[in-house]
């Protein structure tokens, strides 16, 4: 199994590794590893794969182009923009919108579970449902 990346949330070497893990566990060749992993390539990685052009599509030196490209730390800024903007109309479920939202915020050290809460809270549509979780003053942990 490897998790999905997108370079805006995840750690690229963290991500990398688990691809070698991967990569020597299920003995693929350098091409079939590529082949692969190209699913699991979000955001601006998907793009920067479907538009790359090279002679060597291979693991190897699609990591030795890509990797430089990643930054270093998450865009924290985008994080809390994508989280914002978003609403619980966009999941199937409140549990959905909460989930992932909570999971996105857990990126951005230094937020309150307050804070953290309010911003959850906040993009909740249904005027009953937010009411009521504000009274009920819930918690990240909980």
């Amino acid at each position: 199994y490897i998790s999905n990346f997108d370079p805006s949330i995840h750690d690229i070497d963290i991500w990398c590794e688990e691809v070698e893990r991967a990569k020597s566990t299920n003995y693929w060749n350098d091409n079939e590893c590529l082949s692969r992993i190209g699913n699991c390539l979000k955001g601006d990685a998907r793009t920067w794969l479907n538009e790359w052009v090279t002679n060597d599509r291979s693991w190897s030196n699609f990591k030795k182009e890509f990797k430089p490209l990643c930054p270093r730390t998450p865009d924290i800024a985008n994080i809390l923009y994508e989280v914002m903007s978003s609403n619980s109309d966009k999941y199937p479920t409140y549990a959905d919108y909460s989930r992932r939202s909570l999971l996105k915020l857990r990126i951005v050290r230094g937020l309150s579970d307050e804070l953290i809460s309010a911003i959850v809270i906040r993009g909740i549509t249904d005027p009953q449902i937010r009411a009521s979780a504000t009274n009920a003053k819930l918690m990240p942990n909980e």
